[in-house]
């Protein structure tokens, strides 16, 4: 919901967003009735990623494909709302703590206000 709400402000382009489905490329196999089927299907083997995709579908008549069919990367910008997609950010464990202040820094210098902590998974409790 966070990415959907984040995306919102993004009217020029059709964001779609969807569960990466893992599958045994050898036993399965990726459904064809949709031409974004190919772009949601991924190794049984990234599975632990649990990952969740958001693809920008272009229409062949929009204005950003240019010279016979080529897209043209740059003109391509989406409005994200990072404090409002990220809760917070983790370093690891044994990180010095100036990664900390320095991560620290660059949020404050682009008025960005996300927690910034080291992760605990050494503690023993964790």
């Amino acid at each position: 919901s966070k990415l959907i709400k984040s995306m919102e402000s993004n009217s020029k382009f059709d964001v779609h967003i969807g569960i990466i489905e893992y599958i045994d490329y050898e036993k399965g196999f990726i459904p064809d009735e949709n031409v974004l089927s190919p772009i949601m299907y991924k190794r049984k083997s990234f599975k632990h990623e649990e990952e969740l995709r958001a693809v920008i579908w272009i229409p062949e008549n929009s204005s950003i494909w240019k010279n016979k069919n080529k897209l043209i990367i740059n003109d391509i910008a989406l409005k994200l709302c990072l404090p409002e997609l990220i809760e917070n950010i983790y370093v690891s464990p044994d990180s010095p703590n100036y990664i900390i202040e320095i991560i620290e820094s660059i949020l404050s210098k682009y008025q960005i206000e996300i927690n910034v902590m080291k992760s605990k998974l050494n503690d023993p409790l964790y």
